[in-house]
């Protein structure tokens, strides 16, 4: 135990003039003792010498939320742990293993492991003060990982809570499910190409040979078609897309298109249902049309879809609760933005030079402190 803890305290001395946002994470993990700091006391980024010397006990935390505890008003109250004049209660520790994922909370099952809980957290309390009494949360990297997980907040609470699932109405997704009925029923389909030759001995001949090419193998299959497309494919409209015929379906689907009508009205009926009978990668013995004799594959088979609105209603409602927060998340920035009458200088942008990608500036610290506190070292 104390080789652990000597090596986790060495290992945040080392790592001390390093980002200060991904120190104050890690501070939770590491010991409070053992640590010289390599600037004096008091110190810090723009900080005023009546600010340095402000008691650990004045320095404000964060409240926790304790409406949701298991515990009686009295029990919440019990002290575990003190500060100085400060107080964490049991209450606050409840709370605290309360916000951590299910598979951590489960490691927490006895009193021991609670108690490491309690000592971390303490640990972690312990340096965040010391850590404001010397003016880090006025650096810059701070203040803007702040500022980010401030606007997340708000527009979690802004966007998120304002569409919620109960919002969607059944009319909605009754509309939506009609509008786009086609994802959820429609007749089988095949994807079809097709060889033409206009000799019914010929058309036999390539159809045994592109078949023993093959060899049943997808990749195979589609280089010897490509192969033989280009020697004897006679439909010039097609040979350009490897004898393409598109998407043939059984019986036309809902909504469709002008070009899926026209294709599937001037298909020959032998074509298609010769095609609706293949699976993917299969290839026709020789069809005969009025246009000559063919042989067919099937690049792509998709069987009939028959899915009801009940069975799809809280797929939906997931689908446009994420729909209605997108369009509420750009109607509020819309918004701010025309309420704080932003305007952009796009010929001062155009002087500035590309970024150099290999480059960049050190990390300053608070407002009028001027130093690189990145340190001797640069660290990023």
């Amino acid at each position: 135990m104390r080789r652990r803890f000597e090596y986790q305290t060495r290992t945040f001395c080392q790592h001390r003039r390093a980002s200060v946002a991904a120190a104050l994470t890690a501070v939770a993990l590491v010991g409070t003792a053992g640590c010289k700091p390599e600037r004096p006391n008091p110190a810090g980024p723009g900080i005023a010498p009546e600010v340095a010397a402000t008691t650990i006990e004045k320095v404000p935390t964060p409240k926790i939320d304790v409406s949701k505890s298991r515990l009686t008003a009295e029990q919440r109250s019990i002290p575990v742990a003190t500060i100085g004049q400060r107080t964490l209660t049991l209450g606050e520790l409840e709370a605290r293993l309360a916000q951590q994922p299910e598979a951590v909370r489960a490691q927490y099952g006895t009193v021991a492991r609670r108690r490491e809980f309690l000592l971390n957290w303490v640990q972690f309390e312990v340096l965040a003060d010391e850590a404001v009494r010397r003016g880090f949360d006025k650096d810059s990297e701070v203040v803007e990982t702040l500022r980010s997980q401030m606007v997340r907040r708000f527009l979690e609470e802004e966007v998120q809570q304002g569409v919620t699932p109960e919002s969607v109405t059944d009319d909605e997704i009754r509309a939506y499910y009609d509008a786009n009925l086609r994802l959820y029923s429609r007749p089988a389909s095949v994807e079809l190409r097709h060889l033409q030759v206009a000799d019914a001995g010929l058309a036999q001949r390539l159809h045994d040979e592109i078949v023993a090419g093959g060899e049943a193998v997808p990749a195979k299959i589609l280089s010897t078609w490509k192969d033989y497309i280009d020697r004897y494919h006679e439909d010039a409209t097609t040979k350009p897309q490897l004898g393409s015929l598109g998407v043939v379906w059984e019986s036309l689907p809902p909504g469709a298109t002008p070009a899926e009508v026209g294709l599937h009205e001037s298909l020959p009926a032998s074509l298609r249902e010769a095609g609706l009978k293949l699976g993917a990668y299969e290839v026709s013995p020789v069809v005969k049309s009025e246009h000559g004799f063919h042989i067919l594959l099937a690049v792509a088979k998709n069987p009939k879809l028959s899915v009801s609105l009940d069975e799809v209603k809280a797929q939906i409602r997931t689908r446009m609760v994420k729909r209605k927060r997108d369009q509420a998340r750009v109607e509020l920035i819309n918004r701010l933005q025309q309420q704080a009458k932003v305007e952009y200088n796009d010929e001062a942008i155009g002087l500035l030079p590309p970024p150099d990608p290999k480059a960049r500036l050190p990390k300053t610290g608070g407002k009028g402190d001027g130093h690189d506190h990145g340190g001797e070292h640069g660290h990023p």
